[in-house]
């Protein structure tokens, strides 16, 4: 659970997933003072996504330096629902779920091309790599 006490001042935190069990495609946070030692906010993720895959890899957080408003971007996947990576890759969601904060209330959505343009059109840029197979049973990139 965050509290005001879990407040940081010129320290670091560290948002990811655990991995492929129960609950680690979710949204974990840490925190540190020296970037070397970490402390969870949570044994529990704390964000959990409501959409898509219902899991989420990779996330990000990122702050728009206009309006101060937190995100935090990750990518839509669960390979723990056991359909496996050769799914994911060729049939899977290719969607971002973004968490947006306003107000203290934290919205999830997913969002595939539309979000691309909307962040690319407010000087956002998001970077990553997706795997395009010519045909399902082709292992080559297009």
């Amino acid at each position: 659970m965050i509290t005001e006490n879990s407040v940081v001042q010129g320290g670091y935190l560290f948002v990811h997933f655990t991995g492929e069990e129960l609950d680690g495609e979710q949204v974990y946070m840490a925190l540190s003072r020296d970037g070397l030692r970490w402390t969870d906010l949570s044994e529990k993720p704390i964000l959990r996504s409501s959409v898509s895959m219902k899991g989420v890899r990779d996330p990000f957080p990122v702050r728009d330096p206009k309006t101060g408003r937190c995100f935090i971007l990750a990518t839509d996947l669960r390979i723990e629902a056991g359909l496996g990576w050769g799914t994911a890759q060729y049939e899977g969601s290719r969607d971002i779920v973004v968490w947006e904060s306003d107000d203290r209330k934290i919205r999830d959505h997913a969002f595939g091309d539309e979000l691309l343009l909307t962040i690319i059109a407010d000087q956002f840029f998001i970077f990553g790599s997706w795997k395009f197979p010519r045909d399902r049973h082709d292992n080559t990139a297009a």
